[in-house]
């Protein structure tokens, strides 16, 4: 018995193996100079849509804009960045994977200095409307441990932030 189990356990690795090579993997955009500024040219070699052009972050003002939306962050979310300065924020996006679990996304995730948590902010890149946030804590073990944030008490602010980009 111990060695069919074995053996299936073998086969399953085998064959389910194949299955790691296709895995989805997020496109991680750079911030530069306290920007983040997806234009026409970048985007190109990244095969980002043209609905999602361009594709901007301002550390500044904490302003997202993706394609024809435009989003100031709200006090919420402006207060997850620590006051001194000390954080780092990083970006990835996803428009290529099955559309039908999750729409395209901007995962912006920022990352207090010293601290054993991260913040995930992950928005819907066709309105940017908030698709979740969750806390990342990190535990002793080397694990992390994923925390859902009601946002039920802020939902009214969030769509209200969002508006349409005015074409010149």
């Amino acid at each position: 018995m111990r060695r069919f189990l074995r053996s299936l356990a073998w086969i399953l690795a085998l064959s389910l193996g194949g299955l790691t090579a296709s895995a989805h993997e997020d496109v991680v955009l750079e911030l530069k100079e306290g920007k983040l500024v997806v234009s026409a040219e970048d985007a190109a070699d990244m095969k980002v849509p043209a609905e999602y052009l361009p594709m901007e972050y301002d550390a500044a003002t904490h302003r997202v804009r993706i394609g024809k939306h435009v989003m100031k962050m709200i006090p919420y979310f402006t207060s997850l960045f620590p006051e001194n300065g000390k954080y780092k924020i990083h970006f990835s996006a996803s428009w290529y994977h099955d559309l039908d679990t999750l729409p395209p996304y901007l995962l912006i995730r920022i990352e207090p200095e010293g601290r054993q948590y991260n913040y995930h902010l992950l928005l819907n890149m066709k309105d940017l409307s908030v698709i979740q946030m969750e806390v990342a804590l990190e535990l002793g073990d080397g694990g992390t441990r994923y925390l859902p944030v009601d946002l039920s008490m802020v939902e009214k602010e969030m769509k209200e932030s969002i508006k349409p980009v005015e074409e010149k």
